[in-house]
C-alpha cells in the first residue's frame, strides 16, 4: 500500500513540474509532455495513469496560462479554438507508446533487411563490411 502511494505522489509531482515547466520561458518546442505520453504509454502499465500523465499536465499548464491572461499577465490564451485536437494527439502519442511497449528489439533484427538494406548485422555476410560495399567487389577489413 505505501509503494502504490508513493507511486501516486511521484506522479501528481512530475505532472505539476511538467505543467510548470511549460509555462516558463524556454526554446519552442521543448517540453516535457510528448516524452511524458510516449514514456505512459511504453512503461506505464496501468492505462489510465498512462492517458493521465501527460493530459493532466497539460491541462493545469493551460489552465496556468488562461490565468495569467485573464489577468493580465500573459500574453498566450490557455484555452483556445482547436485545443481538442492537441489533446487527441497526446492521446494518440500515448498509444504510439503502447506500440512501442511491443515492439522487441530481436523483431527489428529479424525484420531489419527492408529497413537498414544490407548490412553485416542483417545478412550475416562476412564479406560484406559496409552497406556501401558493392556485393561482387570483396570488403575491406582492418
Amino acid at each position: 500500500m505505501k509503494n502504490k502511494q508513493g507511486i501516486l505522489i511521484s506522479f501528481i509531482v512530475l505532472i505539476l513540474i511538467a505543467a510548470l515547466y511549460r509555462i516558463m520561458p524556454r526554446p519552442w518546442g521543448f517540453a516535457p509532455q510528448i516524452a511524458m505520453a510516449l514514456f505512459g504509454g511504453a512503461v506505464i502499465s496501468d492505462k489510465r495513469l498512462a492517458f493521465a500523465l501527460p493530459i493532466l499536465s497539460m491541462f493545469i499548464s493551460d489552465l496556468i496560462y488562461h490565468l495569467l491572461y485573464t489577468y493580465g499577465n500573459g500574453v498566450t490564451p490557455g484555452f483556445y479554438e482547436g485545443q481538442l485536437t492537441n489533446y487527441i494527439l497526446f492521446a494518440l502519442l500515448t498509444v504510439l507508446g503502447f506500440v512501442l511497449r511491443d515492439l522487441k528489439v530481436w523483431k527489428l533484427a529479424v525484420q531489419c533487411e527492408p529497413v537498414l538494406g544490407e548490412t553485416p548485422l542483417c545478412q550475416g555476410d562476412p564479406d560484406v563490411y559496409s552497406p556501401s560495399v558493392p556485393r561482387d567487389r570483396p570488403a575491406i577489413h582492418p
